[in-house]
């Protein structure tokens, strides 16, 4: 189905959808409790129903046109960049540091 094409009847759905509300609206002024009512309930909710499913075919379109845009696109490769001093200290090492921060004294043995 073309883009153009389904908003073209989305267009069209909506715009009776809003006719139909105002015709329920000025029927159930009158008179809430009557068959053309009720009818017009009927419809506006098929209305609805078919609104909902061209929305979801819509945002499955733009979905996919989307996805073979940004697979076209080169995507550049980030670079994680670690300090040299972190990979070269020993477990052992980096709990001393640890400690030695939160006030331990270093007794080194004989």
């Amino acid at each position: 189905m073309k883009t153009e094409n389904l908003y073209e009847q989305m267009t069209e759905e909506a715009r009776l959808l809003a006719s139909e509300t105002k015709r329920f609206q000025i029927v159930s002024a009158k008179n809430p409790i009557c068959r053309e009512a009720a009818e017009l309930l009927a419809s506006i909710r098929n209305r609805l129903n078919a609104f909902e499913h061209m929305t979801d075919e819509s945002g499955l379109v733009m979905r996919s046109a989307a996805e073979s845009h940004s697979a076209t696109l080169e995507r550049q490769q980030i670079k994680v960049k670690r300090s040299p001093r972190l990979r070269a200290i020993s477990p052992g090492e980096r709990a001393k540091r640890q400690a030695m921060k939160r006030g331990a004294l270093l007794v080194r043995g004989v």
